[in-house]
């Protein structure tokens, strides 16, 4: 066989769905933007699985053959993208564990495994469903009582929106943004479902034995740019979301992603619509004016991201003490963005993802 037709034949036909081919394992778009992605992927292989560029007829017949399975595998992609379900996280080409509560959604069949988190509103926990001949992961939040629904309708309305305007701007945010497969009732109260996302938050990173002492600066810079950076997204769209922990940043090392999840309180428009967020308890993260008023802005965004990473760092968030071995540099940049005074902080992310640290 032709030395440039053989590795991609094999690619091809050896593919049990469209991941194989483009190698593509973390990933969340929308189909245009995902069409926009593999273009070239795309074109590469069209170009070499072109029977026409072949005169060995056993070539020609297995680029014909290979072409054929490569436009279904990627047809195929397309489709899953449309449904959120292209590159999952947690996928496994084994069959759904036994055990646990069914609940049919969409017309997909959840098996409800273990719980993972518990919040103010609502219990996560962790599902598995059919998917391409094995099964894939999913996280299933519930509310505690009927009068947690609103949480959950926000958090859906919240994450719509932001994806849409992802989608609009052909923006890469969707990477830092959990992605709502489906919801549910519950009795009477309300479920979601979101596609899992293979990490750890912030918290555990920060409570294992390997960062005992704070985790070293050069990562909490990393994972402080993909952060400030969606901040900045949200924030040019009127999103607050209010309630930054380090539970909720979820961390994914091997890619340098990070995602901000609990958005069950962001508020959209907060300075026109005058709607503020009531706390049930407190924590060293969360802004002074969310305490006192339930008032906010971009800058409480600012200011509880930055406590978490004062905290990651090995810091205290109550004091913003920081240890002698966080740059001097780093330790000023933290600081501006926790004053006290909302007024005294910074007032744009996207001008400090651009400051850099």
């Amino acid at each position: 066989m032709d030395a440039d037709l053989a590795p991609v034949y094999e690619q091809v036909m050896s593919a049990a769905r469209p991941e194989d081919v483009f190698r593509e394992f973390h990933m969340v778009l929308p189909e245009r933007l995902l069409v926009e992605h593999l273009s070239t992927e795309v074109a590469r292989f069209r170009e070499v699985l072109n029977s026409g560029s072949y005169s060995d007829p056993d070539d020609v017949a297995a680029a014909s053959t290979a072409l054929q399975r490569f436009e279904s595998l990627y047809q195929t992609a397309l489709k899953k993208a449309s449904q959120g379900l292209y590159a999952l996280d947690g996928y496994i080409p084994l069959p759904v564990p036994n055990g646990g509560r069914k609940i049919v959604v969409d017309g997909v069949s959840y098996t409800i495994g273990q719980q993972v988190h518990v919040s103010e509103h609502s219990t996560l926990y962790v599902a598995y469903f059919p998917h391409d001949g094995g099964h894939a992961k999913a996280l299933v939040r519930v509310a505690h009582t009927e009068r947690d629904n609103p949480f959950l309708h926000n958090e859906i309305r919240i994450l719509d929106r932001l994806h849409r305007k992802v989608a609009d701007k052909e923006l890469a945010y969707w990477r830092y943004l959990p992605y709502v497969l489906g919801r549910f009732q519950a009795g009477n109260r309300t479920g979601v479902i979101y596609r899992w996302f293979e990490g750890v938050t912030a918290t555990d990173i920060r409570f294992n034995r390997l960062h005992k002492d704070g985790l070293d600066q050069r990562h909490m810079i990393w994972i402080y740019d993909r952060m400030i950076n969606l901040l900045g997204f949200a924030h040019s769209q009127s999103i607050v979301h209010g309630r930054i922990e380090p539970d909720r940043l979820l961390v994914r090392p091997s890619n340098h992603n990070v995602m901000l999840t609990g958005w069950s309180q962001a508020i959209y428009k907060p300075a026109i619509t005058g709607e503020r967020i009531f706390v049930r308890s407190e924590s060293p993260f969360m802004a002074p004016e969310v305490k006192q008023t339930g008032v906010v802005g971009p800058w409480t965004d600012i200011y509880s991201l930055g406590k978490s990473m004062i905290w990651l760092l090995g810091g205290d968030p109550s004091s913003n003490e920081m240890p002698d071995t966080v740059h001097p540099k780093v330790q000023r940049f933290l600081l501006n963005t926790v004053r006290e005074n909302p007024k005294a902080r910074p007032q744009n992310a996207w001008q400090l993802y651009e400051a850099q640290i």
